[in-house]
């Protein structure tokens, strides 16, 4: 009997993308829940049984912006700052997008 293989997708742009294909499931679940560590802003992933597509495990997307220092307290500049680079972000994240909806 084949082995059973796993693959992690995440949601862009209203189609999921799989960024991990076709692993074994302690590989594919280790690299899941790292995901699932991360505090920054993220898309929403899934991890699938390739053979059946059943959905294993689901992580909602965060839109929590991580701003600051691990100790201490941010100035009001470093917060302008970090809103300045996160809306630059999303400005070429954007174009990419609009990029791919042509396509």
């Amino acid at each position: 009997m084949k082995k059973k293989t796993y693959s992690v997708q995440c949601l862009w742009y209203e189609e999921w993308v799989t960024i991990l294909p076709s692993e074994n499931k302690s590989f594919a679940q280790g690299y899941f829940a790292r995901i699932d560590e991360e505090d920054g802003v993220r898309s929403a992933y899934r991890l699938i049984c390739d053979q059946d597509q059943k959905i294993i495990g689901t992580i909602e997307p965060n839109e929590k912006v991580a701003i600051g220092m691990i100790v201490g307290f941010p100035t009001p500049e470093q917060y302008e700052a970090a809103a300045k680079e996160a809306l630059e972000k999303a400005a070429r994240i954007r174009e990419i997008m609009k990029r791919h909806k042509k396509d």
